[in-house]
């Protein structure tokens, strides 16, 4: 049963963390910082299941709880991706773009107009 639970937490920890990654790609700080106390949380449940699984002296124990957690490292990828893709949605890419540009332009040391003529020249 302590594998199952390993396996779950640790499904559930790789959803999170890589939601995390996703949200912090978008900018997203709250979102970000969220989904990083959950996923820390989790991970400390993952890790004293498992620990407490490793630290006996069975050892088809703990072959099946590093098995189920392997698997679930894959799944839990997967499915954060899968949801990631459903529920945190990136801007526009115009507003992207637009974005882009504006510090592009803030932080150039090159006025905007030479740029523009070096390209027209070339």
């Amino acid at each position: 049963m302590i594998a199952l639970y390993a396996a779950l937490a640790m499904v559930a920890q790789d959803v999170l963390s890589t939601l995390l990654t996703q949200a912090e790609a978008r900018n997203m700080a709250a979102t970000s910082g969220l989904l990083d106390m959950a996923a820390w949380l989790v991970a400390l449940l993952t890790l004293n299941w498992s620990l407490n699984a490793i630290d006996g002296h069975n050892m088809a124990m703990k072959v099946l709880v590093v098995g189920a957690v392997s698997i679930a490292n894959y799944v839990g990828s997967w499915a954060g991706v899968k949801i990631g893709k459903r529920w945190l949605k990136d801007r526009t890419v115009e507003a992207r773009l637009s974005a882009l540009e504006a510090h592009r332009c803030q932080s150039s040391p090159i006025p905007s107009s030479a740029t523009s003529s070096d390209s027209a020249a070339s």
